[in-house]
């Protein structure tokens, strides 16, 4: 059991070392667990209400309704299969670590769940994911933007890193809207679907991360205190804790923007080529 606990949070911080933004008792100690938990109990309920409302109209949508039982394409299982074989690889790195539960950050599921759908025949699960995993690219974009490779000391480490956020933001998106099983895009249900993805992010959140960092003291996807890159922090200070869940979604707009903006000119690119033979 030390073993497996040392694998999974035992190197974020020790006796002489600690990183603010890792976790560990400095980050602990930022806020209050009263805080922390009341704010994430009123978002989890606002999720689940708005998700439930907003069901009803995704259930009927054409994403749910067209295209049912297609196989996925060759393309599909090579990139769906290259997402877990990374996802895996990079657990594996963190465990060696002592840093697997950072396994649970959402840059990281999203390669689960594109894997998923890329591996599997459409049905009504498959498409939710899809609708989902389109509004947590946010987070694969920013690590792009801004990318955080120190201490990525083992052999193709940092080469994994840029593999890994390249079919998360790029490969898989791409190769699933493209491949004519999803991606049924309508502005009346584009906002619907975007609150619908963006809110079970937050309640992936508010549920499930927030405990683990309490158990383990990591900072997963800053559940635990505050980051210090955000350029919002020295007007709002813990505030982020609510206020984060507005400005984020923004920047989860502009990722799907980056998406369909790729995805229609490659669907025009191929289609005149088409003609051309």
């Amino acid at each position: 059991m030390d073993i497996v606990r040392w694998g999974l949070y035992g190197n974020i911080y020790t006796e002489n070392y600690e990183h603010f933004s890792d976790g560990g008792p400095k980050c602990y100690n930022d806020m209050t667990n009263t805080f922390r938990i009341s704010i994430s109990a009123v978002s989890a309920i606002i999720c689940f209400l708005v998700m439930k409302k907003c069901w009803a109209k995704i259930k009927v949508s054409q994403e749910l309704t067209r295209a049912m039982g297609k196989k996925p394409s060759i393309l599909e299982y090579l990139v769906g299969l290259a997402c877990w074989g990374t996802f895996i690889v990079q657990t594996g790195y963190k465990l060696y670590t002592g840093r697997g539960v950072f396994m649970n950050n959402p840059c990281h599921i999203v390669l689960l769940m594109q894997g998923y759908v890329l591996l599997t025949k459409k049905h009504k699960f498959s498409a939710v994911i899809f609708i989902c995993q389109l509004r947590w690219l946010y987070g694969v974009f920013a690590a792009l933007k801004f990318p955080v490779t120190t201490g990525m000391e083992l052999p193709f480490e940092v080469e994994f890193f840029w593999i890994e956020h390249l079919l998360g933001a790029f490969a898989g998106p791409l190769a699933l809207t493209l491949s004519g099983r999803f991606f049924f895009f309508e502005w009346k249900t584009f906002f619907i679907e975007q609150m619908f993805g963006w809110d079970s992010h937050v309640l992936y959140q508010r549920i499930y991360m927030l405990p683990i960092s309490l158990m383990t003291w990591a900072n997963l996807n800053y559940m635990l205190c505050r980051p210090d890159h955000d350029p919002f922090l020295p007007y709002i200070g813990n505030w982020y804790y609510v206020f984060s869940e507005i400005y984020l979604n923004l920047l989860s707009i502009i990722a799907f923007v980056i998406v369909f903006t790729l995805t229609w000119v490659l669907r025009k690119i191929i289609r005149y080529k088409e003609k051309q033979d």
